[in-house]
């Protein structure tokens, strides 16, 4: 009466994972354009990925999204690290400047102006 659980089949979707070669192809393509392919330009990219192995347009597609949003994210880093050195280069700058101050300047004069007029 009841349905035993070997009856339902529960579908899994597959992943696709690229070959090297297809990664090689994808990441020189990438490197040309700017952004996610028009969609003509993807159906000619699967079919020559397809030479290599199984793809379909819409890997191809998520592909170049998933590639431009990495190379977003690493892009702050690196301006990042660009910010933290310039202000090394500053404070060290600075320091030399003030000699054996430690970085401070003395506004004594300001405060306190001299008498001899």
């Amino acid at each position: 009466m009841g349905a035993s659980p070997s009856t339902y089949k529960i579908s899994h979707r597959h992943r696709w994972t690229p070959t090297s070669m297809q990664l090689q192809i994808l990441e020189s393509i990438y490197e040309e354009g700017s952004g996610t392919p028009k969609p003509q330009r993807i159906e000619e990219i699967t079919l020559e990925l397809s030479q290599h192995g199984q793809v379909m347009d819409k890997n191809v597609y998520n592909w170049f999204q998933n590639r431009r949003a990495r190379s977003k994210r690493k892009q702050p880093q690196a301006m990042t690290t660009t910010t933290v050195q310039t202000v090394d280069a500053v404070a060290a700058t600075e320091e030399r400047s003030y000699g054996d101050s430690g970085g401070f300047v003395s506004y004594d004069h300001i405060l306190f102006p001299s008498t001899d007029f």
